[in-house]
């Protein structure tokens, strides 16, 4: 674990209690800002044809905004400074989350109407329960990190096998798996953000929380979509 980005309870900035909370309802505003974001792009194809057919058509910008993430992803993990650095944090996550929300945008121009909802629907419930159970949970999960991570790195292999086999059925098992995978990932990062436990993110690093909850939460949509869309 990076000394910069997590640290033990006992050396912590969240021995005050209020400072704790305080940042927590810092990442969750910001984070609340990223999902408003997301679902007023997604809305546009959902409620306008022209842009639904535009956004199929025109696969250049998703490609775009996908390798956009994926750099804007590296550099905040990478260059840890740089989610610390005000406005560079704020901007960075701002082209993140559009990079992200017309990726999602994109998924649901080509999904059935009802499969959205259902998705969305689910997603929140999941994020909540989530939340309630790690807010009034005493077990610590953060010991789980190197283990989800491994799992996670098996996963992004399957996924690579899976592509060259078009088994409807094996695909409906990965994204199964992969929705409850990045539950887990959720219940991490949540423990993460809301300290207390063995490891958690530090007391400047609330950009840096807002982008790991923000990315499991549209992991779950994403792979949500594809079991309610049958895709």
């Amino acid at each position: 674990m990076s000394e910069g980005l997590l640290g033990y309870n006992g050396d912590s900035k969240f021995y005050d209690a209020q400072d704790r909370l305080n940042f927590v309802r810092k990442v969750y505003s910001i984070l609340g800002v990223q999902i408003l974001i997301t679902s007023l792009i997604t809305l546009i194809p959902m409620t306008n044809d022209h842009a639904k057919i535009w956004m199929q058509d025109n696969y250049g910008l998703l490609i775009a905004c996908c390798i956009g993430a994926i750099v804007i992803s590296c550099a905040m993990i990478c260059f840890l400074p740089l989610t610390r650095m005000v406005p560079y944090n704020y901007v960075m996550l701002l082209l993140f989350t559009l990079c992200e929300s017309y990726l999602v945008a994109s998924c649901a121009a080509v999904s059935d109407e009802s499969a959205v909802i259902c998705a969305a629907f689910s997603t929140a419930v999941i994020v909540l329960g989530i939340t309630v159970f790690v807010w009034f949970s005493k077990v610590d999960f953060t010991f789980l990190g190197p283990i989800i991570l491994i799992i996670g790195l098996q996963m992004c292999m399957l996924s690579i096998f899976i592509f060259f086999f078009h088994f409807k059925a094996l695909k409906m098992v990965y994204c199964s798996l992969a929705v409850i995978l990045f539950c887990f990932y959720l219940i991490f990062d949540t423990q993460l953000v809301m300290g207390g436990r063995r490891y958690q993110v530090e007391v400047d690093d609330y950009i840096l929380g807002a982008f790991i909850l923000y990315t499991d939460i549209i992991m779950i949509f994403l792979y949500l979509l594809r079991l309610f869309g049958g895709r």
